[in-house]
């Protein structure tokens, strides 16, 4: 039994090029994980007395910031949305000493489908305003490989 704590804000993105809209022009539709925030439960197996082999699952929450980057400079519209859905992996952890292990772990997180509502107002410099609704479905998902090593305070038994 132990306690594991971890922050990670380190971000992803996705950007896919060349597709054409013909209002816009070229149109690059990129979408980034600003942070995201997980509980997992963890079990499994011991192999032998150094190696543990264990699945996980879990709930995980992330918010997300899509850009739409075009050739057209009057045209970037920028949305924030949270977004959260499963999680599940398998890895295994191996002790090397008293206190030091070393793992490796896969995590896929699928955060389904958001739908999200805009309004755009363009106003130009002589007073002529035109408004612009867009409604986009974001589906989301993340695979994860990891490594690490871990230094037990406790000596391990």
């Amino acid at each position: 039994w132990g306690r594991r704590g971890q922050v990670r804000a380190s971000p992803f993105q996705c950007t896919r090029s060349g597709l054409t809209w013909a209002p816009v022009g070229d149109f690059r539709p990129q979408v980034s994980s600003r942070w995201i925030a997980t509980a997992l439960l963890r079990a499994g197996v011991l192999i032998n007395d150094q190696t543990l082999f264990y699945g996980l699952g879990g709930w995980s929450l992330a918010q997300f910031e899509a850009r739409n980057l075009s050739d057209n400079p009057f045209f970037q519209p920028v949305e924030t949305f949270m977004s959260n859905g499963w999680t599940a992996g398998a890895g295994f952890e191996r002790r090397l000493d008293s206190n030091w292990s070393v793992m490796a772990e896969y995590r896929y997180t699928g955060f389904g489908t958001k739908l999200t509502n805009d309004n755009f107002i363009f106003q130009s410099s002589s007073g002529g305003t035109q408004s612009y609704q867009r409604q986009t479905y974001y589906d989301q998902s993340m695979q994860a490989d990891r490594i690490g090593f871990a230094y037990s305070f406790n000596q391990l038994r």
